[in-house]
């Protein structure tokens, strides 16, 4: 799964990385380094806009489908990929409402010794990178929440060692498809959902800090021992 994630890269950088158009900019008014960004709070996608071009927006960490009876059902923090397109909760959002989840990071715990032990995972160029994603529009009288899950894959060689599932990661490359609604091609938007290079990430551990969400200093992704 992934559970916590790290974005620290400027706004400009991210347009610029993403092919955001510029305008788009405007709508993020708040924007700071996060460190620790935990389910439940607001955090920045990439998904076409109702004009064509792509926007930047920030939305709810945890999904809420729009059939929800309320606001307080479950919520999804992660969609397994294996059966995206599938389960009642994801599969329309699948299909037709998908995003970019940007990061410069993420975390993952390894069960070792009957403790966890937290690891930083990045981009050996140190580029942010996009998580697969898939958002939703939930509205009754007044009140609309737009929210959003992370899509996991199996994890890659690098990963295994800490964890049997890692976010799928979306090459540069692919962007163009997996933000094309109008491609509802279960099958070949499958492919896109497959554990990242391993030669292109970097990963080590990381203080116990990062357990609690109240933590948000930048020593949170540096190496410990």
């Amino acid at each position: 799964m992934c559970g916590r994630f790290v974005l620290y890269s400027s706004k400009e950088r991210i347009a610029d990385r993403f092919g955001v158009d510029p305008s788009s900019l405007n709508l993020i008014t708040h924007w700071e380094a996060r460190y620790n960004i935990a389910p439940s709070t607001h955090c920045l996608i990439v998904r076409p806009s109702d004009l064509g071009w792509r926007e930047m927006v920030t939305v709810s960490w945890g999904l809420l489908p729009h059939w929800a009876k309320s606001a307080a059902d479950r919520r999804y923090i992660n969609a397994r990929g294996e059966t995206v397109f599938e389960k009642p909760a994801f599969r329309a959002a699948a299909r037709h409402r998908r995003c970019l989840v940007v990061a410069d990071g993420y975390y993952e715990w390894k069960a070792a010794g009957g403790r966890k032990v937290p690891y930083f995972f990045s981009m050996t160029d140190e580029q942010p990178f996009a998580m697969a994603g898939l958002w939703d529009s939930w509205e009754r009288e007044r009140d609309r929440i737009e929210s959003f899950a992370i899509i996991t894959t199996k994890a890659n060689e690098l990963s295994t060692a800490v964890h049997d599932r890692m976010p799928a990661i979306i090459k540069p490359e692919d962007y163009e498809l997996w933000l094309d609604n109008k491609a509802a091609d279960p099958a070949r938007l499958a492919s896109l959902i497959t554990p990242y290079a391993t030669t292109s990430m970097q990963c080590w551990t990381v203080s116990n800090k990062v357990g609690d969400p109240k933590n948000e200093t930048p020593d949170l992704i540096k190496s410990v021992k």
